[in-house]
């Protein structure tokens, strides 16, 4: 889909969420609808981009830069919606997390690690991979940002601090 394909979509959800509003949540089309209404955050541009990857020495796969500079910076998206860039749950994440990100993403780590589920305890498994959204109870969305596996998307199920991860390439 192109940005403006996009635009359009979320457009349409907005406007038969708002004068639908309760019977599509009650109807459970979409149960996390309500946290971003189906509306994006301004984008960012170009240059904000661009000072992020030389902060943390990485290059952003193009079809997100593509996203955060011309559809939106956050906001609608699976689930609770999509983070801005460089943040979760309304907060930056740590700089050393942030500076993990030039580090090449290890899928046999990624695959094999048990830990609990805050995203802040992940600093190795994470390292190349950027926290894009969550479905709530310890299931987070990564884009893998460095290393062969760069452009992947990642579900990571974590429900309880002694349960087995269990990531899967989207």
């Amino acid at each position: 889909m192109s940005p403006q394909e996009i635009k359009a979509a979320l457009r349409r959800l907005q406007t038969r969420t708002s004068s639908n509003a309760s019977r599509t949540e009650e109807s459970g089309a979409n149960i996390f609808a309500w946290s971003h209404r189906y509306a994006l955050n301004p984008c960012i541009s170009e240059t904000e981009v661009t000072a992020f990857e030389a902060k943390y020495d990485v290059v952003l796969p193009s079809e997100y830069r593509t996203f955060l500079t011309e559809v939106g910076n956050g906001g609608a998206g699976p689930c609770y919606g999509l983070f801005p860039l460089g943040t979760y749950n309304d907060q930056a994440l740590e700089p050393d997390i942030l500076d993990s990100l030039s580090q090449p993403f290890d899928e046999d780590a990624a695959e094999e690690w048990e830990g609990d589920g805050d995203p802040l305890d992940w600093e190795e498994v994470m390292q190349g991979a950027l926290i894009l959204s969550t479905e709530g109870c310890a299931r987070w969305f990564w884009l893998v940002v460095s290393g062969p596996n760069a452009g992947e998307i990642w579900f990571c199920l974590l429900y309880t601090s002694d349960a087995a991860d269990d990531s899967l390439r989207v």
